[in-house]
């Protein structure tokens, strides 16, 4: 069986980044609309471009192209002493990656929510 790969070429960070497999869906999250990838630690379309060190605004992860083949690692650089699995869950009780930086993060917008996702307060996207 040929896999089929779609790649995107991120020019402005000088790399190549796996978008979607064709056999296995899709690795990265991408916004309908507004064209933002989903943070890999809160799921929310905060990123303009995957894996080029963007800080997401609404958990404070930095971007640094950890998803969830090796979640659980621990990679240093930018988000210190903490795996995605483990920013994942300080996420889901602190609403920070890292309760350290709970001063830095802000809600979700409204069209910051993921295809399917009902904020709150009713609004954003609805299509599934």
């Amino acid at each position: 069986m040929i896999t089929v790969w779609a790649v995107l070429v991120a020019a402005s960070c000088g790399r190549l980044d796996v978008v979607a497999r064709h056999d296995e869906g899709t690795f990265v999250d991408r916004g309908p609309a507004a064209g933002l990838y989903a943070c890999p630690c809160c799921g929310y379309l905060t990123l303009g471009e995957r894996g080029c060190f963007e800080i997401c605004d609404v958990c404070f992860w930095e971007d640094d192209g950890q998803d969830d083949q090796d979640a659980d690692r621990v990679r240093g650089g930018p988000n210190r002493d903490l795996s995605l699995l483990d920013a994942r869950r300080n996420f889901a009780v602190h609403a920070a990656a890292d309760p350290r930086d709970r001063r830095h993060v802000r809600p979700p917008l409204p069209e910051e929510y993921p295809p399917g996702a009902v904020p709150p307060d009713g609004t954003g996207s609805s299509s599934t």
